[in-house]
């Protein structure tokens, strides 16, 4: 008797259970009636988990369907017939993942499983599931937040205080310390996922502001201690840029009025037209502007 002679290709092991039915279906019209192959199986299969965007990743769970036979003998088609469906209420990881609804399927073919160079058939059969974020948000993710908003908590310590930059370092290796358990949970992979960036990203400001903290400690050895709360203050505040948005307005004031005294009226003949006072500053227009800047 004839046989598809049907293989799993990302199979784990063996099939632990083995259901094989065969049914004849009779059509209505003049077409010859077809066999019908009821295959029912359990088995555990493998997956490649792809973590980029790990916690917030969405992951395929494959079934690969081929045969040993060529693709000249057979062809491996979805039965548009029925719908397939996942049964979400025996889904046991239901804690960590959401399991969707809906399934989808797509046809390949290879020549790698096999030493000849037959071309063989694949059906690929998936379902989604997406991962639950609610661990990694309230206990990395919150919690990395918290040890950023304490950095600021450093600057109401003196500047010429060890306190301050040990402040910063026990908070630095608090972060370090949740990395650790942030690559517990996962495998090693050769890339970073969206939590590796933000616990980074929190690595190096911490970083950053416990360099600005020793730079004011150096300072204050070399520049008397108003002068160093002054850098400290401009390095939190950006002062800089507000005194250009100052220089600025200030720029513009000079231009409207120059161009407010081309306009006024000159000694000739005619008869001259009257314009609203313009404001003159007292002594020359240079003393006035450089005075404000």
């Amino acid at each position: 008797m004839w046989t598809p002679k049907l293989i799993i290709l990302n199979i784990d092991g063996s099939i632990e259970e083995e259901h094989i039915d065969y049914s004849i279906l009779h059509s209505n019209d003049d077409n010859p009636p077809r066999v019908q192959l009821m295959w029912r199986f359990k088995a555990f299969f493998k997956e490649n988990l792809e973590l980029q965007h790990f916690p917030v990743d969405v992951q395929d769970l494959t079934i690969s369907i081929s045969t040993e036979r060529s693709i000249h003998e057979i062809e491996i088609i979805e039965d548009q017939s029925s719908l397939s469906s996942v049964n979400t209420q025996a889904f046991l990881d239901a804690s960590e993942w959401n399991l969707y609804n809906h399934t989808e399927s797509y046809r390949d073919k290879t020549t790698v499983e096999y030493a000849r160079s037959t071309v063989h058939p694949i059906l690929h059969i998936q379902c989604r599931v997406a991962r639950k974020i609610g661990y990694f948000v309230w206990n990395i993710i919150f919690i990395v937040f918290l040890i950023i908003g304490l950095t600021f908590a450093s600057y109401s310590i003196e500047v010429n205080s060890p306190d301050r930059l040990m402040c910063n370092v026990t908070l630095f290796l608090t972060a370090v310390a949740f990395k650790l358990v942030v690559k517990q949970s996962l495998p090693t992979i050769s890339y970073l996922t969206y939590l590796d960036l933000y616990v980074l990203a929190a690595l190096i400001f911490l970083a950053l502001n416990a360099t600005q903290n020793a730079a004011m400690k150096s300072l204050a050895y070399v520049y008397q201690m108003k002068e160093v709360k002054i850098y400290d203050r401009n390095a939190i505040a950006t002062r800089r840029r507000w005194k250009m948005q100052e220089k600025d307005k200030l720029y513009q004031e000079k231009k409207d009025y120059i161009e407010r005294s081309r306009m006024s009226p000159r000694g000739t003949g005619k008869r001259k037209r009257r314009y609203p006072p313009v404001a003159q500053p007292r002594g020359s227009l240079e003393s006035f502007f450089e005075n404000r800047f």
